[in-house]
C-alpha cells in the first residue's frame, strides 16, 4: 500500500467517524462557516448543552479534526477569562471542500 492510499484510507475513516455522528458534523459545519468559536457560542448557537459539545469535541480532537487553545477573551466590563477555542484542522477544512460538503 502505498502512501497515497494510506491517506486516502485515513481521510475516508476521519470523513465517515464525522458524518456519522450530527452533532460532530454541526459542529464542524459551524466553525467552518463563521471560524474560530469557543465552546459557549458553539453551545449558544447549536442549541446544545456545553458538556454534550464538551464531549463531541474531545473526540473530533483525539481524531485530529479539530484543534482548541485555551485564550483569553475580555468582555466588555471586568476581567479577562480564559475560554478554549475551536478551529478546524487544514486537513479537515481540505477533507470537507474535497468531498463537497
Amino acid at each position: 500500500m502505498g502512501k497515497d492510499e494510506m491517506i486516502g484510507n485515513e481521510e475516508d475513516i476521519a470523513l465517515r467517524y464525522l458524518l456519522a455522528q450530527p452533532i460532530r458534523f454541526a459542529i464542524v459545519d459551524l466553525i467552518r462557516k463563521k471560524g474560530k468559536k469557543y465552546i459557549a457560542e458553539i453551545s449558544k448557537e447549536l442549541g446544545i448543552n456545553r458538556k454534550v459539545i464538551s464531549y463531541h469535541l474531545r473526540a473530533l480532537e483525539k481524531q485530529k479534526l479539530i484543534t482548541t487553545e485555551l485564550m483569553p477573551k475580555v468582555p466588555p466590563l471586568g476581567n479577562p477569562v480564559y475560554v478554549r477555542y475551536v478551529e478546524l484542522t487544514e486537513l479537515t477544512t481540505e477533507m470537507l471542500d474535497r468531498h463537497s460538503l
